[in-house]
């Protein structure tokens, strides 16, 4: 008798746990749509925060829905932005590439719907060729995550390493691994990234 009162409070201890995730989400992408950055960039926030500690079960409903084609439009620079400021945007392109890395990590489903945005995240990159120390500093955490995606949806999906390769991506992630101020961990992740090109 214990043990099923002890089940039952688990299951709706579970349930609960589940609504606020689902309340977390569907709100979430709902204000992707907002017409201003700084919501979006708290939405993209708390949905890394809900990637970041999904179950694969969870990760797979969070990719079937339309949070990647979204994601992929606010990397593309196609949803209205009001207030963007050039800070504001290198945030969302973290949270956006987080996000992302998060929901393709061991999730060849996911991988393949994260094709399209591919020739919007290889990109981020572009700015090492100009790079002050400064500004390569303020970059690192960004050209790190950013190398990490490409580095999972590349890894076992053919498609997706043609799309990088032909974006440049190969040139860009060489780069990174050589830069003279990229330290382990950014080598880690460039050379990581360009492993499953080769």
């Amino acid at each position: 008798m214990a043990a099923n009162a002890s089940n039952s409070d688990q299951n709706t201890a579970d349930q609960g746990r589940w609504l606020d995730f689902n309340t977390l989400f569907q709100s979430s992408c709902a204000a992707l749509h907002a017409n201003s950055a700084d919501i979006q960039s708290k939405a993209l926030n708390i949905l890394f925060t809900l990637a970041s500690n999904a179950d694969e079960n969870l990760r797979t409903e969070m990719g079937s829905g339309n949070l990647i084609a979204d994601i992929t439009k606010i990397l593309s620079g196609s949803f209205a932005q009001e207030g963007l400021t050039p800070g504001l945007e290198a945030q969302m392109r973290l949270y956006s590439s987080l996000i992302l890395w998060s929901l393709c990590m061991g999730h060849a489903e996911n991988k393949k719907r994260c094709s399209s945005a591919i020739k919007f995240v290889v990109p981020q990159l572009e700015t090492l060729r100009t790079d002050t120390d400064d500004l390569f500093d303020a970059r690192k955490t960004l050209y790190k995550y950013t190398a990490m995606l490409l580095w999972s949806v590349s890894y076992g999906i053919y498609d997706n390493k043609r799309t990088v390769a032909d974006a440049g991506g190969v040139e860009l992630l060489a780069l990174l691994l050589k830069h003279r101020l990229a330290d382990f961990n950014l080598r880690h992740s460039a050379a990581g990234a360009l492993w499953p090109l080769c």
